[in-house]
């Protein structure tokens, strides 16, 4: 898991996505149900937020991996939008940040 610029085909046509992160992970099926994969996206996504420039993050997930996106849905990915490639479809979830809390005294 971790977060990279992969310049996917699949994502050729959508030149918004360029200077956005990606998110990805691969975790084995012994590993589902037990939070290891949501507690490990969480450390990710929280390096993220404090190392790279403000911003929102993006992954892509197949609609059958059903783990996947409700690991992605857990973490506070949302369906942005649809690609096909090569007879595929895939979800395209995005991760905006999420607004500053102010300091009351």
């Amino acid at each position: 898991m971790g977060i990279a610029r992969f310049k996917r085909d699949l994502l050729l046509d959508r030149p918004a996505l360029d200077p956005v992160p990606e998110a990805g992970w691969v975790f084995m099926p012994w590993c589902h149900g037990q939070g290891l994969a949501s507690e490990a996206v969480r450390a990710v996504l929280e390096w993220r937020d404090r190392s790279l420039e403000p911003g929102s993050t993006f992954c892509i997930i197949q609609p059958e991996n059903a783990p996947s996106l409700r690991l992605a849905h857990k973490v506070g990915f949302r369906l942005d939008q649809v690609a096909s490639h090569a007879g595929r479809e895939w979800q395209v979830l995005m991760r905006h940040p999420e607004p500053a809390r102010s300091s009351t005294a």
